[in-house]
């Protein structure tokens, strides 16, 4: 978690439609993503928010690292591909640059 007095975390959610509900309420800035969620993954949330809230900046995080996972989330516009294993400074840049 972000203790960062930059960023203020508005919200959590364990899955895909969950984040979707919250969003109805509160439109962030960033939204970090998982990948792997249940009910409605990562890739197909992204996809949902890009339509319903065309200006949030989404960061996905995964634990994959074949060049193939990676070629498929940027044809799908997904720019923001990060490691659950970077550092707490490697995420804080991520998001200052999103």
């Amino acid at each position: 978690m972000l203790n960062n007095t930059e960023f203020k975390v508005v919200g959590y959610a364990a899955d895909g439609f969950s984040l979707l509900s919250l969003l109805k309420g509160f439109v962030p800035d960033v939204v970090l993503l998982d990948i792997n969620m249940p009910r409605m993954n990562g890739i197909e949330s992204a996809k949902k928010i890009k339509v319903l809230y065309p200006d949030v900046k989404i960061i996905m995080l995964t634990m994959y690292t074949e060049p193939g996972f990676y070629n498929a989330c940027h044809k799908k516009q997904l720019r923001w591909i990060l490691l659950k294993n970077i550092q707490r400074s490697e995420l804080i840049e991520a998001i200052e640059k999103v």
